[in-house]
């Protein structure tokens, strides 16, 4: 299984996005679950209501089928888990609404339901807390156990970061200038064939100290790879 993790302007940042949430993330509890009568949808959400004020604390929600919860234990589906702000709720739709930041699911079919994953929703609706929480596992970590493929945006200058399973960080046309923290040599994919990047003579790939940039052949994109040399033609997914 691998998690599909979308950026958005928000998140550009991934690194200082997710400490900023675990920061200023205030709300402390189990969340809730609900129903829409309207749409069939079901929904665990967890954060602090703006009551119709935005109020900027961050939140999340959780797109569910046929989900419950009871303390240690979750049943049914998840189809996504999306970190945001500003959570209320839409008496129109019958659900619970936010300013999406991150969005989160699996490539194909539903999110895995493991331990780790119910102990990081524990933790991301306690606090937060985004890498755990004492010794309960975090989101982090179960980015870690699924792999993950994150797609950045269209010229905002992305960083993105490793998570120590399996990443593949997807670049588009347009991408603009990247940066890829905490990369993984030994498992770890750079996927340039949107580039139209066939092999390794259609980039220009250089060491600079530490960090290894990698640049499209008409130089309008990169990537910085921080901490890293000796990538190889196995580090890449071309067209």
């Amino acid at each position: 299984m691998t998690l599909l993790i979308e950026l958005t302007a928000a998140s550009s940042n991934l690194p200082s996005y997710l400490a900023a949430y675990d920061t200023n993330f205030s709300y402390n509890g189990n969340g809730w679950f609900s129903r829409s009568f309207s749409t069939g949808q079901d929904q665990w959400s967890a954060g602090v209501d703006t009551e119709g004020v935005d109020n900027n604390i961050p939140s999340v929600i959780m797109g569910i089928d046929d989900y419950s919860y009871s303390p240690g234990l979750f049943n049914g589906d998840v189809t996504s888990l999306t970190l945001g702000r500003n959570l209320e709720y839409d008496a129109g739709q019958d659900l619970w609404v936010q300013d999406e930041e991150l969005i989160i699911n699996n490539v194909s079919g539903y999110m895995p339901d493991t331990t780790t994953f119910a102990y990081a929703i524990y933790s991301l609706s306690h606090g937060g807390a985004v890498d755990g929480l004492g010794t309960f596992p975090g989101l982090t970590d179960y980015f870690a156990e699924q792999g993950t493929m994150q797609v950045g945006n269209l010229g905002l200058d992305d960083t993105l970061l490793g998570f120590g399973g399996q990443d593949t960080f997807v670049f588009q046309d347009g991408s603009a200038f990247d940066t890829v923290n905490s990369f993984d040599l030994a498992v770890d994919i750079l996927d340039v064939s949107a580039w139209g990047a066939t092999g390794l003579g259609d980039l220009s790939i250089s060491t600079i100290g530490a960090d290894t940039v990698i640049s499209s052949s008409d130089f309008t994109d990169g990537i910085t790879i921080t901490g890293v040399t000796g990538l190889t033609a196995a580090n890449f997914e071309f067209a």
